[in-house]
């Protein structure tokens, strides 16, 4: 008897997520293609090329090194990108999900419905932006979040305009509204 784990439950969703990765690779390529142009300009590729190193080592050690980092944010950004793009193809595939629960409640005109999803979504899209901001300093070591040693009280006592800091104040902002849940259209009233 074999104990092999079935693909049944995976074999809805491929073709739904090939979909989806498939239209933005083109995108992806293209800024990559143009973030490598750019690193490749740099002064420290024509330093290492200089220096005599293979081209492979050149371009795998620096410029794709270099040109990972501004990827990264864009794919935390994307992140709206790609539910919007689930709509469709949940609306396509007949798929169950986020996106065609949106569609309905658009057509049936559940407005409750609509902000809770979108409040969802732009949860999602700020928390990945947000974990990308986090985890960016162990990615590429240019960047911190602390200022210099001779400035760093007047920084800590000064606010940070960090996305953590950012998101924090847009969840206060969301949570003290009084209107977050509760707008309605009076269609009653004529105008």
């Amino acid at each position: 008897m074999s104990t092999a784990p079935s693909l049944a439950p995976v074999t809805p969703s491929i073709l739904p997520a090939a979909s989806i990765i498939l239209t933005s690779i083109g995108g992806w390529a293209l800024t990559m293609r143009s973030l490598m142009v750019n690193t490749i300009g740099e002064d420290y590729m024509l330093l290492a090329e200089a220096k005599g190193l293979r081209k492979a080592r050149i371009l795998w050690w620096y410029a794709v090194r270099n040109a990972i980092p501004p990827q990264l944010t864009h794919l935390a950004i994307a992140l709206g990108y790609v539910v919007s793009g689930a709509i469709l193809v949940e609306i396509v595939f007949s798929y169950p999900g986020l996106g065609y629960q949106l569609y309905m409640s658009i057509v049936n005109s559940d407005y409750t419905v609509i902000q809770g999803i979108t409040l969802i979504l732009a949860l999602s899209v700020g928390l990945a932006v947000l974990i990308i901001d986090l985890i960016y300093p162990r990615l590429d070591p240019r960047v911190t979040y602390e200022g210099e040693s001779s400035v760093s009280r007047k920084i800590q006592d000064q606010p940070s305009a960090t996305s953590c800091v950012l998101f924090y104040r847009f969840l206060l902002r969301i949570a003290n509204s009084q209107q977050a849940c509760c707008f309605y259209w009076d269609y009653s009233s004529s105008g």
